[in-house]
């Protein structure tokens, strides 16, 4: 069972000298109390008839259970996102005061999270858990704990379409949480394994991604930027106008990725495979790019503005159109002869360990990561 932790968020304590308001609070507590133990049942309910009845009744208990579903979405927005002041309903603002999550609630939707349940319980959890932490950051960062702890559970790491499917709505409600709840959540989901999924316009900025299996996903839109994919699979994947500006993916394999309109800006690329890589019209400004394997890489209008690309493969990769400027090159390895190099515009062509120390000396400042 996971469980939610013990330091929970108390309820704001009504003023001393307004017992009429104190009452109301106390009241909408209850209806909110009220309102989330009758949804939870509901959901699970609607979660085990979909696994019990044969496929052609399922449309029937979906049409059944969609408005049911809105309804408690609706109850659970209205009463979790404003205060009573002085007898009337306003909408939160910056300066109000925030409500607390009720762990009640949490707990009863993390229960579904559990070993024992199935996908479709799962996911009902999820939606529960994604509506819960809108309250505030404080219950957005509680209720995103409990997925990843159930992410990185061994009882959610097993194969199948529906754990696959339950795996892809669990990182889908952390990123509706860092979106509408805490911006600033870092979600560490390491190793998960997300492999052949439509992850388009995911938002996990700063997230922890090391070593995750992401092979034929869909990443189209997704901002990832700041995230650490050290050593991440993403061979095959499609990541269109993406922003992984920033991002950290040393040694992660990109090979035969689909990457146009991405951008790269500042990102830190050591010993990545990008070998048979789309990269066409790519931002990869500032990038570091040593050691890496760009070898029958299509980089044509790519800009490359300030890189580093010591010690990379670049054998059969195309530059056509792209910029160049700036970048510090090794014409050993630059699929173009001497003179041909020497014509691109303020390429940096680097000879020798004094010249790279001259190059790093004069752009400490502009590396990524500094």
């Amino acid at each position: 069972m996971i469980l939610p932790p013990s330091d929970g968020l108390p309820l704001p304590a009504p003023p001393h000298d307004d017992v009429e308001l104190a009452r109301r609070r106390r009241s909408r507590s209850r209806r909110r109390t009220a309102i989330a133990s009758v949804a939870i049942p509901v959901l699970a309910g609607l979660a085990v008839a979909v696994v019990v009845v044969s496929p052609q009744s399922r449309p029937v208990v979906y049409a059944a259970g969609a408005p049911l579903l809105a309804l408690f979405a609706a109850l659970l927005g209205f009463y979790f996102g404003s205060e009573d002041s002085g007898g009337e309903r306003v909408r939160s603002s910056r300066s109000a005061r925030l409500p607390a999550v009720d762990l009640g609630a949490v707990f009863e939707a993390s229960k579904l999270l559990d070993t024992v349940s199935g996908p479709s319980a799962r996911i009902a959890g999820l939606s529960a858990l994604a509506l819960l932490g809108r309250v505030s950051p404080q219950a957005a960062r509680l209720c995103a704990d409990i997925i990843v702890g159930a992410l990185r559970s061994q009882s959610w790491s097993e194969d199948g379409r529906d754990a696959e499917t339950a795996r892809r709505a669990a990182v889908f409600a952390i990123s509706d949480l860092i979106k509408y709840g805490d911006p600033g959540y870092r979600a560490d989901i390491r190793g998960i394994s997300l492999q052949g999924l439509n992850l388009s316009d995911l938002w996990l900025p700063g997230a922890d991604l090391a070593r995750a299996s992401l092979t034929g996903s869909d990443l189209s839109r997704a901002n990832l930027s700041g995230a650490s994919l050290k050593e991440a699979d993403l061979s095959d994947c499609i990541v269109l106008n993406a922003n992984l500006d920033e991002a950290v993916l040393d040694h992660a394999n990109l090979s035969s990725a689909v990457l146009v309109g991405s951008s790269f800006a500042g990102a830190l690329l050591t010993g990545v495979n990008l070998s048979y890589a789309l990269l066409r019209k790519a931002n990869l400004r500032r990038t570091l790019l040593a050691e890496a394997n760009l070898s029958d890489a299509d980089l044509r209008d790519a800009d490359l503005t300030d890189a580093l690309l010591i010690g990379a493969n670049l054998s059969g990769a195309r530059f056509d159109g792209s910029s160049l400027k700036g970048a510090a090159v090794d014409p050993m390895s630059f699929p173009m002869h001497g003179n041909e190099l020497a014509r691109l515009e303020r390429v940096r062509v680097i000879e020798g360990d004094s010249d790279m120390s001259l190059w790093v000396a004069k752009r400490l400042d502009r590396l990524p990561g500094d």
